[in-house]
């Protein structure tokens, strides 16, 4: 027997079709693999022919429920020759949820679309015969177990059948549950086997494998009507044939879920409808990008296609809320973080604020707030149906129904819980209560910050006054439980800082530089918040809370001979470690002036921060910094660059900002052109690992909007402030479809020696009041409004830029600045 084993080259399918948008037009391209569905449970990636790997989470925990390494893989065996053809490559197309390729092959033109759709993936095979002669083939699909499994054939129903026993053990709720996968096929399957190790199977592939074969080292052992063992191979064995010049159509799916009857009903769906579902889903996507969207097109190619990937990634990423996550919430990622984290969610919460439909990020933060523990202690994450309980023996998965007592210990990382069911526990213990100690484990607290920034662009009062009471108890957990009187934040374990494993935070416990930030960023935004809704102690108290900590950062936290804000221990002990933490003080108005030079003096050193594609989690001259190791020693990671832009921006500092954006789009872009969202890159190449389509990436696109576009908005008070700053080099932007309160906006800024033209579109049924802060790059002549010259004492020359005020009716308005 003659095998072969090919990969070509891959190509894109075709120019785009002159009917899509701009924005389907940049999301095409040619290098991905990976599937996932908004609300969908089931993710996918590889680009081999039939099914590739697959995760599909059981909402459970915060962790992927089951994988496949393989689930139908296609290999082509021809009885005439003995060939053994395993397809993979060929032309491949991907946008989102949709991967079609073709391959030629032997005279055999193969065709593939695949997708995902809810907890099932289908995929549509065409096999064409391009000779004048008929062939017949044989079709096998190879798959893989994982964990221990039972697999059958139902023939009534032509599908193969396999069950998975989950056991997380006594300290996972629900205890053993088993996984039901079923994969059906359009054409009759002619046989099915089990191979006890790789290649056992492929080495009966130029045969009937026949029905129910059990192979091990190349010995048939049995037939079978049912199998079960661990990490087992199985394959499906098809007969086509194909007259000459004619195709054979298959369709393929798969389906996962913890009830077999929802299983078959979704398998079935699948099969009857695939081709409509795909065309729906088709639509939808054209519908978001033309309608809920905002639009950018710049003179820089890499930033428009990661702009439009990054709003697809955050799309791809929402997930359905559940017994315990009580409003759809993103998960951070389909590729391995399934559930609701504290930080995460602050992240997913800003990039989606300029959406449409603010109801996205609004409900990502209800989903985080109604996981709030009695006390007011944030838990790092959730699976969407049960509450993670993370205590010093292991992780439990406890349904919120059986919450019965919270009682905090001495010790301010501990607490007491006592949960409690009416019968004996699923998780196999006799007793009906159970008492655990609970390690309060928080992350990150940014989600003031990112409350006060969704706040400011929908002006929604309702939702503040809706939420604020929650935020309000986590602070004050965080001052009771996490305070040592200087308003500092102390981290009891790495993990909750979110650096996970970041040589600066150790020894614990330590006093974090970010973490104090982000205590005194949300103080500040409940301070606001409290203002706004009229309580005025509450107020107070945040403000004055936020002043300490403030104090306690500049004082304690800054070195004079370093220039620089350290960690501290918890005897206020300066680490010597520098990292982006220390530039985040810059997020809040507390930074002296002088300062603000020396951190950018440190950004800006090759010796330290800036590498090629900055801003690496720790020093470079530190010994602990290593870019090609997963981790907070050395890599870069799009959120930490994200909160140095932010804080660089808020400081007047945006040229240094941008030029951080610039090297971040350069590396998201690697390698080929094509935009990631990866969990981290290499801070010295550039290359991205870790897991792929973060949804906190979406950030890149606020600070594009804010500080890039510079639409920074005060939605609560009608106004919205336009201060673009384009990147070094554009002559022209456009940005629109933009949702601030109840405008929408766009603008195109078109610069040159002679003038900077500012066209706004505005569509709204009052008028808008907007300060201009306009970029004047030479000796300003005169600015005109719709052609109407400003006197000169209607605005302000300084730092740069012309500064004035005036109202912004529905319709179009054009700003000019004119040089000498």
């Amino acid at each position: 027997m003659r095998k072969w084993r090919l990969r070509c080259v891959i190509l894109l399918l075709g120019a785009a079709s002159s009917v899509r948008s701009q924005g389907l037009n940049l999301l095409e391209r040619p290098d991905k693999t990976e599937l996932a569905d908004p609300f969908g449970v089931v993710a996918a990636v590889g680009g081999e022919f039939g099914l590739p790997t697959m995760w599909w989470w059981h909402r459970i925990s915060a962790g992927w429920g089951s994988v496949r390494r393989k689930v139908a893989q296609l290999y082509i065996s021809d009885p005439a020759t003995g060939a053994l053809f395993t397809v993979e490559g060929g032309r491949r197309t991907w946008t989102p949820d949709h991967l079609r390729q073709q391959l030629e092959l032997d005279k055999l033109l193969f065709s593939e679309d695949k997708f995902v759709d809810r907890d099932g993936i289908a995929d549509l095979l065409q096999i064409h015969n391009q000779s004048d002669a008929p062939r017949k083939l044989r079709l096998y699909f190879v798959g893989k177990a994982e964990g221990r499994s039972r697999i059958s054939f139902d023939k009534s129903r032509n599908r193969l059948l396999l069950a998975e026993t989950k056991d997380y053990g006594v300290k996972y709720l629900p205890g053993p549950f088993v996984v039901y996968q079923e994969i059906a096929i359009s054409a009759a399957i002619s046989g099915w086997g089990v191979g006890a190790a790789a290649g056992d199977l492929e080495k009966f592939m130029d045969r009937p494998l026949g029905f129910g074969v059990f192979i091990d080292d190349a010995n048939v052992r049995k037939y079978l009507s049912t199998y079960e063992g661990t990490a087992f191979y199985y394959a499906i064995q098809l007969d086509v044939s194909l007259p000459a010049r004619q195709s054979s159509n298959l369709t393929l799916c798969s389906t996962f879920g913890r009830d077999p009857n929802p299983v078959a009903a979704q398998n079935d769906r699948l099969f009857r409808d695939a081709r409509p579902i795909l065309s729906h889903k088709e639509d939808q996507l054209r519908e978001q990008i033309a309608n809920d969207w905002p639009r950018l097109k710049t003179p820089d190619e890499k930033l428009n296609r990661l702009w439009y990937y990054l709003w697809y990634v955050l799309n791809a990423n929402r997930s359905s809320k559940g017994a315990a996550v009580k409003a759809d919430f993103n998960v951070p990622t389909k590729f391995g973080y399934w559930g609701c984290y504290v930080w995460d969610t602050a992240f997913h919460v800003i990039g989606q604020s300029f959406l449409r439909d603010k109801q996205i990020a609004e409900d990502s933060v209800r989903a985080l707030l109604s996981l709030q523990y009695p006390n007011g202690f944030l838990p790092v994450n959730s699976g969407a149906d049960d509450v993670e309980v993370v205590t010093p023996e292991g992780t439990y998965n406890v349904a919120p129904s059986d919450f019965y007592d919270y009682q905090e210990q001495a010790n301010p990382f501990l607490s007491r819980l006592t949960f409690q069911h009416p019968n004996p526990h699923q998780w196999g213990a006799t007793e009906t209560r159970r008492q655990v100690e609970v390690l309060e484990k928080t992350q990150l607290p940014i989600i003031g910050m990112a409350v006060e920034e969704l706040y400011r662009v929908t002006g929604d009062k309702a939702f503040l006054s809706e939420i604020y009471p929650a935020l309000a108890k986590y602070d004050d957990w965080m001052w009771r439980r996490r305070n040592m009187g200087d308003g500092l934040l102390v981290w009891y374990n790495g993990d909750e800082s979110g650096w996970d494993n970041a040589a600066r935070l150790l020894p614990l416990p330590v006093k974090s530089v970010d973490g104090s930030v982000a205590a005194y960023l949300l103080r500040k935004a409940l301070s606001d918040a409290a203002v706004a809704l009229g309580r005025e102690q509450d107020a107070t108290n945040f403000r004055e809370r936020a002043e300490l900590t403030a104090r306690s950062i500049n004082t304690k936290m800054w070195n004079e001979q370093t220039r620089f804000y350290h960690d501290l221990s918890l005897q206020d002990m300066q680490r010597p470690q520098k990292s982006p933490a220390g530039f985040m003080p810059l997020l809040g108005n507390f930074v002296p002036e002088a300062r603000k030079a020396d951190l950018i003096r440190h950004l800006k050193n090759p010796k330290e921060f800036w590498t090629a594609y900055p801003i690496p989690t720790v020093s470079r001259d530190d010994p602990d910094f290593d870019s090609n190791t997963w981790g907070w020693n050395g890599p870069t990671w799009i959120p930490s660059n994200w909160l140095v832009m932010e804080g660089l921006a808020r400081a007047g500092r945006v040229d240094a900002a941008n030029q951080v954006l610039a090297k971040t789009i350069e590396m998201m872009s690697q390698p080929g052109g094509f935009p990631t969202a990866s969990e981290q890159y290499n801070s010295e190449t550039g290359m991205p690992f870790g897991v792929a389509d973060y949804s906190w990436c979406g950030v890149i696109n606020h600070y594009v909007t804010k500080w890039v576009a510079g639409i920074q908005a005060d939605a609560a008070n009608n106004t919205v402030t336009i201060a673009p700053r384009p990147l070094a080099g554009w002559p022209w932007f456009e940005l629109g479809n933009v949702h601030v309160g109840d405008h929408t906006l766009g603008m195109r800024l078109d610069s040159s020696a002679a003038s900077e033209r500012l066209t706004i579109n505005h569509v709204g049924a009052r008028q808008l009041s907007v300060n201009y802060i306009l970029p004047a790059t030479g000796e300003v002549r005169s600015v005109t409004v719709n052609r109407r010259p400003l006197s000169a004492a209607d605005y302000q020359l300084s730092d740069g830029s012309v500064r004035f005020t005036s109202g912004l009716a529905s319709g179009e308005t054009i700003v000019e600045v004119l040089y000498r």
